[in-house]
């Protein structure tokens, strides 16, 4: 694998102010997330631990909107940014620096965040539900730290269902593409491989010439988007061994934005048309709703899966069910419909969903990466700072978005409002956390480099990194 012209570490890299703002949004918009997941319709205790009695459809439907394309998102500007590095500086740099950036938090924070997270359920289940059989809160958490079925849960397994990384499992992932980037970068590639890579580059750069060619690349996702996008809420790995379908869907990303950086003159077509991408990533969101119209016929999980196209163990043939085993998770759709379709209309438009998925995917990170670069595309000391903050922020932030829906629960306060509680007191504790306990130290200087205070020498930034 190669980048199109010659690297060197003494050449000045461009900076992206938009696409700054846009990784930080992005990692922002996991706070909205998870901050919405305790108060949507879908949402039940197996599925989410901590649930509000107040529902609300309209906040669900933005909540799965978000949840559509945001990690997809983030994980092209991984992928773009990864290859601006290799452009301007040699893979041993490459590696260093997510090795710094990435792996060394990621290995400090990883068993702090899944005590936090331990603990909080543990608090709500023992407050809420009687856990513990009336034993104090610390005996009850005590005894589940040293019971074996709690330990038993970070076994790895084939197709996750355990403990695994918590939320940081996106960490995981994209250190599985950092490596399979640097071993791509430092093989040496007989000339049909380099051939291919380049004609890949090349049919990225005829895709990107008009926004309609975007459907050709989301038909050749369907078999990858197929199972990790098919059930609208399993998606993210929980396997501390990794899930190849996961790598492939998740690495599709960040390989587009790879291809993106290598074609980067698209940029401005991308700040031109940035319109016709959001209205194709509008109408494929119809599809992801069809998806909810017709996946109630449908188990996961089993290896019939097969003949539909899909990768082995994803779908069984469509069955029967009964009227009052159905529900929409989706509230949108219940304004059409408040019945599952027939099986045989369920089996012709089973491709449509993978397909709306592969569109909303795509179309969403172009659109918004027009965006950031057409409108927000300047120096902000703000916007550096939001991006600066943004890494720590998301690994802080699970445990407080489950922690204050379950002190919050008792009140007859509407879903929206402790919605949007959880999300600006979620924010603001970790943004007083970073300036305070985080920016200006050791931690800060390996995730972000060095920063000084306000008021002393200021330091060199580091440049922009994924």
């Amino acid at each position: 694998m190669e980048v199109l012209e010659a690297s060197g570490p003494g050449l000045e890299r461009p900076r992206y102010h938009g696409l700054d703002a846009l990784r930080a949004w992005a990692m922002f918009l996991g706070i909205v997330l998870h901050a919405g997941l305790p108060y949507m319709t879908s949402s039940d205790r197996i599925f989410w631990g901590i649930v509000d009695p107040s529902r609300d459809p309209t906040l669900t439907t933005f909540v799965l909107w978000v949840h559509s394309f945001r990690m997809e998102l983030f994980y092209t500007i991984s992928g773009f940014f990864s290859c601006m590095v290799l452009q301007y500086r040699d893979n041993r740099y490459f590696v260093r620096q997510r090795v710094k950036k990435l792996l060394i938090p990621f290995l400090c924070w990883w068993p702090l965040i899944m005590i936090s997270l331990e603990s909080v359920v543990i608090y709500h289940e023992w407050a809420h539900y009687d856990m513990g059989g009336g034993d104090g809160y610390w005996t009850t958490l005590g005894n589940r730290f040293v019971s074996r079925d709690y330990w038993l849960g970070y076994q790895p397994t084939p197709n996750g269902g355990n403990r695994g990384y918590g939320h940081l499992w996106f960490v995981h992932y994209l250190l599985l593409f950092v490596a399979t980037n640097a071993v791509a970068m430092a093989v040496p590639w007989p000339a049909a491989f380099r051939s291919l890579w380049n004609r890949l580059v090349r049919s990225a750069d005829w895709g990107l010439a008009h926004p309609v060619r975007i459907v050709l690349p989301a038909i050749v996702m369907i078999p990858m988007v197929a199972e990790p996008k098919w059930f609208t809420s399993i998606e993210a790995p929980s396997s501390i061994r990794p899930v190849f379908r996961y790598y492939t869907y998740y690495g599709s990303a960040y390989l587009a934005g790879y291809l993106l950086y290598a074609n980067r003159h698209h940029l401005e077509t991308l700040k031109a048309r940035w319109g016709w991408y959001a209205l194709i990533s509008l109408v494929g969101w119809t599809g992801i709703m069809l998806r909810e119209y017709i996946h109630m016929h449908f188990v996961m999980d089993t290896i019939d899966g097969a003949r539909f196209f899909f990768p082995k163990g994803n779908l069984q043939p469509a069955v029967e069910l009964a009227t009052d085993q159905h529900r929409f998770l989706f509230p949108p759709v219940e304004l059409f419909t408040s019945t599952p379709p027939s099986i045989s209309l369920s089996e012709s438009l089973v491709l449509v969903p993978p397909l709306a998925v592969s569109l909303v995917m795509l179309s969403s990170s172009l659109a918004l990466f027009g965006i950031s670069l057409r409108y927000f595309n300047r120096p902000s000391s703000r916007v550096r700072y939001w991006s600066d903050s943004a890494y720590f922020l998301y690994v802080l932030h699970m445990p407080v978005t489950m922690i204050l829906p379950s002190l919050m629960l008792p009140l007859p306060w509407h879903a929206v409002v402790k919605f949007f509680i959880t999300t600006a007191a979620t924010t603001a504790i970790g943004l007083v956390l970073y300036e305070y306990c985080i920016r200006y130290t050791l931690i800060g200087s390996q995730m972000n480099g060095p920063r000084t205070r306000p008021g002393r020498d200021t330091a060199p930034a580091d440049s922009a990194t994924a």
